[in-house]
């Protein structure tokens, strides 16, 4: 804004910030004011805050600047350690200057009305700046802000507001309230991640009849996390404002090797800034490597598990069943940045877990090696065969070994298949090796006669 002093940058979707010297300028709110001033105390000490009629008021206790995302003043502020106390008046229509105090904590019985902390312009004595680095800042509204209303014929009212900023970015919040009273409130905006791409925000918030908020779901879109690469992050809260899922889903052009395989790393630059989109490391990245044939590799991977010198192991989902099972016995190492150099055969969908997740899939796999009978009377002359569990997915197993230890007495072929020859007892094993390496044997033993 001309007139007001040095542009100073955003501080959020809705405000900037500029310097001025000069007091109040013509369309901004004045400072908050805070009784007492900035002083010192010994044990704690009660601030209170007046600001514009009509205005909200919004504080820090960091001395950082405060926007419309931080704590709304509500009451008077009990401080019991030194503290920068930051405040602004904010309307719909202006925003306003911030005052800023320092409330000093001595411990010497001093007297706690004081002064000899400070206070910035607008404090109750409406003094001016007292060495409060940036106390005279004030904080810009959006140039534009257009606003239309809708009413559908079931009655559900939609309110549209967008907002540009002096830099051409652009906030809408869409509220569409049903008859019944509950509503849907969907803020979009644009901003950028520590690693410079931009990021399209959404946030949907729903809310019952009485304004109490269900469930938000917040979707981060950063089209160009990587090259050739896209990623879109999901968060969903509950009414309690908990967690309850976090997911990210990549899309991503690959290439082919010279023998054939699929080109699908995981990029650590690309889990990094899923990370910070997500808030928490534990987020689950499901990443689509598409070839120029059409064809393609989907990886899931749980970002907690991307750290370096952590090793991996993989499954792969049956496309008819949608279960895990074992794919190979290889170890997959994260590399020193926290990605994964990974290249896959087979087109399909793969997940990759640690090895203690692993290992209690195989367990699981492993108590479904059974014989389906473990004992049987046969006569000479006749066959039966070893058959296994109807529990163990043979698409988990990689080869199965049929043995006897009295041929004399009966005989097992590579299928399993026995065929008896004289009266006696004899048994069969059956070594199954699953697809990771693993191995389980199992008996059944056979009476001829």
């Amino acid at each position: 804004m001309t007139g007001v002093g040095d542009y100073a940058g955003k501080i959020s979707a809705d405000y900037y910030i500029t310097h001025d010297t000069s007091g109040t300028p013509d369309g901004y709110l004045p400072a908050p004011k805070f009784n007492p001033v900035g002083c010192s105390f010994t044990d704690k000490i009660t601030v209170t805050i007046t600001g514009a009629e009509g205005a909200d008021i919004f504080y820090t206790l960091d001395g950082t600047l405060p926007t419309t995302k931080s704590k709304k003043y509500e009451g008077p502020i009990e401080i019991t350690e030194t503290t920068t106390l930051s405040a602004v008046s904010i309307s719909k229509e202006m925003g306003g200057v911030v005052n800023m105090a320092e409330y000093i904590k001595t411990g010497t019985g001093g007297d706690d009305s004081s002064s000899s902390g400070s206070s910035s312009s607008g404090s109750s004595s409406g003094g001016s700046s007292s060495g409060i680095p940036g106390n005279t800042t004030t904080m810009e509204p959006p140039v534009d802000t257009e606003i239309t209303t809708e009413t559908t014929e079931d009655g559900t009212k939609i309110e549209t507001k967008v907002e540009t900023n002096p830099d051409g970015t652009k906030v809408e919040t869409k509220t569409e309230t049903n008859p019944d009273g509950t509503s849907t409130v969907t803020v979009k905006e644009t901003e950028k991640n520590a690693a410079g791409k931009e990021v399209a925000v959404t946030t949907e918030t729903q809310k019952d009849a009485q304004g109490n908020i269900i469930g938000v779901t917040k979707t981060s879109v950063i089209a160009n996390a990587g090259k050739n690469t896209s990623a879109t992050v999901k968060t969903v809260t509950d009414s309690e404002g908990k967690v309850t899922s976090v997911t990210a889903a990549v899309e991503k052009t690959g290439t082919k090797t010279s023998n054939g395989s699929t080109r699908c790393s995981i990029s650590a630059d690309v889990v990094g800034q899923i990370v910070a989109a997500a808030g928490t490391t534990d987020v689950a990245i499901t990443q689509k490597v598409t070839t120029p044939n059409g064809g393609g590799v989907t990886v899931t991977v749980n970002a907690k598990n991307l750290v370096s010198g952590e090793t991996l192991k993989i499954m792969k989902v049956d496309p008819k069943t949608g279960e895990l099972v074992l794919y190979n016995k290889k170890d997959y190492d994260v590399n020193g940045a926290g990605g994964l150099n990974l290249t896959m055969k087979e087109e399909g969908e793969f997940v990759l877990m640690s090895e203690k997740e692993a290992k209690a899939k195989s367990d699981e796999i492993i108590k479904t090696i059974k014989v389906k009978d473990s004992k049987k009377t046969v006569k000479p002359g006749k066959t039966t065969k070893v058959t296994l569990s109807s529990k163990l997915d043979m698409k988990n197993v990689s080869k199965i070994t049929y043995k006897t230890d009295n041929s004399s007495v009966a005989t097992v072929n590579k299928n399993g298949k026995v065929t008896t020859k004289k009266k006696g007892t004899v048994t069969v094993t059956a070594k199954v090796t699953l697809k990771n390496g693993k191995t389980k044997t199992v008996k059944m033993k056979i009476t001829v006669k």
